[in-house]
């Protein structure tokens, strides 16, 4: 079960005295807390209306300033303690952004409950004493698992309560700018980078005619590629249906770059001529990427704990017989174990022939994955094309 807490005004509610104290708590010496102290109070504000009148200032004895770097840092200071409620969960906290995790037995579905109940009291409970609300209107819930355990539990689930109020089970979330659903299926999550893919499309095409085409080609690698690249490496095992979708709104990208492509074309050849990668390669890269930021820096500790190497572990006879590989994991038992992050960062990176060991890449390691990953995209479309007697660079190009 995921509980997702949403709090009210979080930075502009945080008690300067509080944070004061805390501030001392981690070791801060006196004069670093005169300066806080110094840097947080006397301010004041006011309230302009819409016919120019203001109110008189009043002094601010709360907020942290927000767009100033020292904001989310101050903002994680306070919270930081927020994690010793916690008597039976996980959590993970950015910002404000927090999460608890619960995790029981399809059988005892009633002790899960009470486990989740008991950490989601105290966090408000927690909430209450550090001055900051806690909207439970917006605070949401969601069981996880399989959709035959999701599908069999959902009514015989007791609610959850926050202060009185029932708290509402959703059918997804939305945590990191990244829509999660009970079984861990990315439709949602496609669904919303396709129409924000949309959206900004449709804004570009009115000024189409009037840029050049080198012009129109950075605008999709600045505007269009961060929607797509967002969170890639976490909705990476995606289904035929939904790899698809993001494939077809690639080439969309393509065709606006070019303009005249003809509508029954293929549009792999002008996608090269671009020297982009496929969709789904381009999250390859991520993936890979990602990895070996994480394993070159042992950050965060446990995502770098989920890789293994070659030689911590004992293999059996049939294991030693296989290719060598750098990294190498536990059989999975379920789809879901075998297609996640690490499972899926390891077989790539393994796949690339100039990665001895991943904890001392090349300097320019990025490069050459990504024009390894090209070169593979060039051989699939040659491949393509002797197969199905096609063109491999049309007149038109």
């Amino acid at each position: 079960m995921v509980v997702s807490f949403d709090f009210s005004k979080a930075f502009d509610t945080i008690p300067h005295c509080l944070l004061i104290e805390k501030l001392r708590l981690i070791g801060c010496s006196a004069r670093t807390l005169g300066w806080f102290a110094s840097y947080l109070t006397g301010r004041s504000q006011a309230i302009r209306l819409s016919d120019g009148s203001c109110s008189s200032f009043a002094t601010t004895t709360a907020r942290v300033p927000q767009g100033s770097v020292l904001g989310p840092l101050l903002f994680l200071v306070f919270i930081n303690d927020l994690s010793t409620q916690l008597s039976s969960s996980q959590h993970m906290i950015y910002a404000d952004d927090t999460q608890i995790f619960c995790s029981g037995l399809p059988a005892s579905p009633q002790a899960l409950l009470d486990n989740a109940n008991n950490d989601v009291s105290a966090i408000a409970a927690w909430a209450d004493d550090n001055g900051i609300k806690l909207n439970s209107g917006k605070t949401g819930a969601m069981l996880c698992g399989s959709q035959f355990y999701v599908s069999s539990l959902k009514d015989a689930t007791p609610p959850l309560f926050v202060d009185g109020t029932q708290l509402q089970t959703r059918p997804e979330l939305t945590i990191l700018g990244l829509k999660l659903t009970p079984s861990l299926s990315w439709g949602p999550q496609v669904s919303r980078v396709c129409t924000s893919v949309h959206y900004t499309l449709y804004a570009l095409r009115y000024y189409r005619h009037a840029l050049l085409r080198s012009l129109r080609k950075r605008l999709i690698e600045s505007m269009i590629f961060a929607i797509f690249d967002y969170g890639s490496s976490v909705f990476y095992d995606l289904n035929q249906g939904q790899s698809l979708k993001l494939h077809r709104l690639h080439n969309a990208c393509v065709r606006f770059v070019y303009g005249t492509i003809p509508h029954r074309a293929h549009v792999t050849p002008y996608r090269l001529a671009l020297g982009w990668l496929s969709a789904q390669r381009r999250r390859d890269y991520n993936i890979i990427v990602l990895a070996i930021n994480i394993i070159t820096r042992q950050s965060p500790r446990p995502l770098a704990d989920l890789f293994m190497f070659q030689a911590n572990r004992l293999y059996h006879r049939a294991a030693r017989r296989q290719p060598p590989r750098v990294l190498t994991y536990k059989a999975a038992r379920t789809r879901a174990l075998h297609d996640s992050f690490a499972y899926a960062a390891t077989r790539l990176i393994n796949s690339l022939p100039f990665i001895e060991d991943p904890r001392h890449p090349p300097s320019s390691f990025k490069r050459l994955v990504r024009a390894h990953l090209f070169k593979l995209d060039v051989q699939d479309w040659k491949q393509r094309c002797t197969m199905e007697h096609l063109e491999y660079e049309p007149q038109s190009l």
